[in-house]
């Protein structure tokens, strides 16, 4: 059985509403394949609930391309096709001659998006010029855009979001963080989930071989008064900054005030 049953679920309806031959059949069965698209992409955020916001699990942050646009920060490899095999090694780093393969997984990215799902939602809002839709035009259109979703079915793998993780704590607020070392590499900077919190850590690699450490990033503002050190959360700044935030130097109480501003540079 495919991994994917509810999107599936979703897509034999839409063969079923095609097939009744019904014209207003066919706005539903556009309808369907679409809800089959979001159920690909809704299936992904389980494998992937330790490393994404929590408005994301929470239901807040719903629209696809929002949703595959974390995912594929986390893990670029989620837009490509997988397969796992296994095979028995006629002797110690001999590779195997014959391979059993144990499930695949079809990759999943914008261009599913982009395709179809976009495509699609033209014909479900009535045109601004009031004319109607062509129905022939939409019947072929459907059928032509079938294939992309239908290669989903096939999928009897579900190992998205397997890697090797960091786990930590907020410095901010102490929800637990899990980041994977492979993204480390790509950027060091990991945001807490907590929507309330959004505290922004930097990875930081030690001398000692597989052990590293994660810093919360501050910018230091110098006291033009007394010279002191004033480390400022990074992700506070903003914030306060529109709020028009007033910041006490921790040594002499000097007062400052965080602004906003708009700022012309000469180029050349």
């Amino acid at each position: 059985m495919s991994i994917h049953r509810h999107a599936m679920e979703h897509l034999d309806k839409a063969h079923r509403l095609l097939e009744s031959g019904e014209v207003d059949h066919l706005r539903y069965a556009a309808l369907e394949i679409r809800y089959s698209i979001e159920h690909l992409f809704y299936g992904l955020i389980p494998q992937y609930k330790d490393e994404l916001p929590d408005n994301v699990i929470e239901g807040d942050v719903w629209r696809p391309a929002d949703i595959i646009d974390m995912i594929a920060d986390i893990d670029p490899t989620v837009a490509h096709d997988s397969e796992i095999r296994i095979g028995e090694q006629p002797a110690p780093g001999v590779a195997p001659t014959q391979m059993i393969v144990l499930g695949r997984q079809s990759g999943i990215g914008k261009d599913l998006l982009r395709k179809v799902y976009h495509k699609l939602g033209f014909y479900l809002h009535a045109r601004t010029d009031q004319r109607p839709h062509d129905p022939s035009h939409l019947r072929k259109r459907l059928l032509k855009l079938l294939p992309f979703v239908e290669k989903f079915r096939g999928d009897t793998l579900s190992g998205r979001g397997l890697a090797e993780k960091a786990y930590f704590k907020c410095i901010a607020c102490g929800r637990p963080i899990v980041q994977r070392t492979e993204r480390a590499g790509r950027n060091p900077l990991v945001t807490c989930p907590n929507k309330r919190c959004g505290a922004i850590h930097e990875y930081i690699e030690t001398d000692i071989p597989g052990v590293s450490e994660h810093k919360l990033l501050q910018h230091n503002m110098k006291c033009e008064k007394c010279g002191s050190d004033n480390w400022l959360d990074v992700h506070k700044l903003e914030q306060g900054a529109n709020e028009g935030m007033i910041v006490n130097c921790c040594a002499c109480q000097a007062k400052y005030q965080l602004r906003k501003w708009i700022r012309f540079e000469r180029l050349g």
